[in-house]
């Protein structure tokens, strides 16, 4: 393990901070391991949270509206033949690289961070484009096949996120539009609304 030389700032949450410089180095090596292991596999849960129980309700037939609206892109995106795990761990590592480029970054509770909408609208256009192809018959994402390894499929997960990087940066300018018009939306000044109780 390697120690780094870093600040640590004091964060808080619903009113119990930590601030590192109030405790002995190992006390906040411990924290800070547990932290860091946490908060590691919190990120990537949250980046799938309800989606693995969609896609599998989805493919057994028993898919409620909401759970429909969740996995159809996905499907659309995969194919319909996608391993459940193929999609999960490209949406995970899809988050991890967005983490790592600080594109995605810690946000408080009030507004969606612009670097949340610009992946949102990066994943949207790109499931877009996706079903488009596949539609016109111009093929499909790469996915795994049947029995495939852990190694296999974190391959084809990686060869995705390059794809959807590619394809992002060859649409930068209709991507920043987008994003632009959604933070406008929920930044708007309402002093002008008029409202009556």
């Amino acid at each position: 393990m390697t120690m780094f030389n870093i600040d640590l700032p004091i964060v808080e949450h619903n009113g119990v901070s930590f601030d590192a410089d109030a405790h002995d180095l190992e006390s906040v090596s411990r924290a800070v391991a547990y932290f860091y292991q946490y908060g590691f596999a919190k990120s990537l849960q949250d980046s799938v949270a309800g989606v693995k129980k969609a896609l599998q309700a989805f493919r057994a037939g028993k898919a409620n509206d909401k759970q429909k609206a969740i996995a159809e892109p996905f499907f659309d995106q995969y194919g319909e033949d996608a391993e459940i795990d193929e999609i999960l761990n490209a949406e995970m590592s899809a988050r991890l690289k967005d983490v790592l480029t600080g594109t995605l970054n810690s946000r408080g509770p009030r507004l969606t961070s612009e670097a949340s909408i610009r992946r949102d609208v990066i994943n949207e256009f790109f499931r877009r484009w996706a079903k488009k192809r596949a539609d016109a018959g111009q093929g499909r994402l790469p996915r795994a096949a049947k029995g495939a390894t852990k190694e296999e499929k974190r391959g084809i997960a990686d060869k995705i996120a390059a794809l959807r990087e590619k394809f992002a940066a060859h649409n930068e300018a209709k991507i920043s539009a987008e994003v632009e018009r959604r933070v406008a939306l929920q930044t708007e000044d309402d002093d002008d609304l008029e409202l009556d109780f």
